[in-house]
């Protein structure tokens, strides 16, 4: 795989459902993911798998632990981080053959 020649031995790449991964909790600095588009694959519910993979990752990232996700779902992604906790930052609009995703960063504060 592209990301573990890349990487090396600085990270650990592995496949999981991002819905539920076999990661402990707290024990992950940061998730890169392309999940799935609305035009790109035919998910019943968009929204809910959304929901589901931010709760996951919000359970498994560090304090202070962060996702960098690529995704034309502006408004699932931004229901999904709010109601787990997550800050959502914009970081670049692209085009792509038609679509226009964004790069996002979301980061797990720990409030005071």
């Amino acid at each position: 795989m592209v990301a573990e020649v890349n990487c090396r031995d600085s990270v650990v790449v592995f496949h999981a459902d991002a819905r539920k991964t076999p990661s402990q909790s707290e024990s992950v600095d940061i998730i890169i993911s392309n999940p799935p588009w609305n035009k790109q694959i035919a998910v019943g519910d968009v929204r809910a798998l959304y929901a589901e993979f931010m709760a996951e990752a919000a359970r498994i990232l560090k304090p202070h632990g962060r996702i960098v996700l690529l995704t034309d779902c502006h408004e699932e992604i931004t229901a999904a981080s709010t109601e787990n906790g997550l800050r959502l930052y914009e970081r670049h609009s692209l085009s792509l053959h038609g679509l226009h995703p964004k790069v996002y960063e979301l980061r797990k504060e720990i409030s005071s």
